[in-house]
C-alpha cells in the first residue's frame, strides 16, 4: 500500500475523453518498483461525482488534490 512506498510515486493524469487505462502500457513496462496512481477524472471511466457535468479545470484540480491528500496524509506522508 501507500504506506510502504520507498521508491517514489508517479501520479498519472489522463487527458480529456480518456481514462486511467491510457497509462496501462507505460505502467506495465516500468522496470522500477514504484507506485503508480492513475485515477479516472470525474465523469471519465468508472468515476462519478455529485455533478459530472461540471468538469472545469478548477473542479478537476480540486478532485485530484483531494485524492492526493486522502492517500498521503492518512499515512503521514504529508500533513493536511
Amino acid at each position: 500500500g501507500i504506506d510502504k512506498i520507498d521508491e517514489g510515486c508517479v501520479f498519472c493524469i489522463h487527458g480529456a475523453a480518456f481514462t486511467c487505462q491510457s497509462w496501462s502500457p507505460m505502467i506495465s513496462k516500468s522496470e522500477k518498483k514504484i507506485c503508480f496512481i492513475a485515477p479516472d477524472l470525474r465523469a471519465h471511466g468508472l468515476t462519478t461525482s455529485s455533478d459530472d457535468s461540471n468538469m472545469s479545470i478548477e473542479n478537476l484540480i480540486d478532485d485530484v488534490t483531494a485524492l492526493y491528500i486522502e492517500l498521503f496524509a492518512e499515512n503521514g506522508r504529508i500533513s493536511k
